[in-house]
């Protein structure tokens, strides 16, 4: 049965969770998972641009693993701050 003629918004409406800010090792987890070698001082730039906040974090790793896979380059500061521009944090 289709109600109000709008089947497709209401099969895409989700709901809201509110998340606890990540700890350190969350987001040292989280890192790792895209950067192995990733330099502490590089997750804790992370963490602190991000607000340790899950969606923010998952966001600044998406946009900085395409900025250094393109490049061939290694995640630095100079990349996680120009990330960090992109993001409506």
């Amino acid at each position: 049965m289709v109600r109000n003629g709008f089947p497709y918004i209401t099969s895409r409406i989700g709901y809201a969770v509110q998340l606890d800010a990540l700890n350190y090792e969350d987001i040292k987890n989280l890192v790792m998972q895209y950067y192995p070698e990733c330099s502490a001082e590089a997750i804790s730039k992370i963490a602190k641009v991000s607000g340790k906040n899950a969606r923010a974090v998952q966001n600044l790793l998406d946009i900085c693993f395409d900025v250094t896979s393109a490049q061939g380059i290694d995640l630095n500061n100079e990349i996680i701050e120009a990330a960090k521009e992109s993001l409506f944090i």
